[in-house]
């Protein structure tokens, strides 16, 4: 293999590992209802956002808000943070990370 040949398959392997490497893996799902499974899937997201959790845990029987997922702007006051508030007597707590799968309910 000729050297020219040789770097550009060299250049071709050194992207596609650097795709493979840029992108972060979140868990994302949506529940409601409290004692509902909580999504359990998996979705590919750019390496500039970050994975997210957002729970709300009300005192009714009943409900209990959770979701996740990946964004870049909802992330922006909270990166590799949690932000706990009470809301009107509801603990609501969102948290960032971005590391693979590190958003886990």
């Amino acid at each position: 293999m000729s050297p020219h040949k040789s770097f550009n398959f060299f250049l071709l392997c050194l992207i596609n590992l650097a795709n493979i490497t840029g992108c972060l893996r979140c868990y994302t799902g949506f529940k409601i209802i409290r004692g509902q499974s909580f999504g359990g899937g998996e979705v590919e997201c750019n390496s500039n956002e970050f994975c997210y959790n957002a729970t709300a845990a009300s005192g009714n029987v009943l409900l209990d808000v959770a979701k996740a997922g990946c964004s870049q702007y909802r992330c922006m006051l909270a990166r590799n943070d949690c932000i706990k508030s009470d809301l009107g007597g509801v603990p609501v707590s969102f948290c960032c990370c971005n590391s693979d799968l590190c958003n886990a309910g």
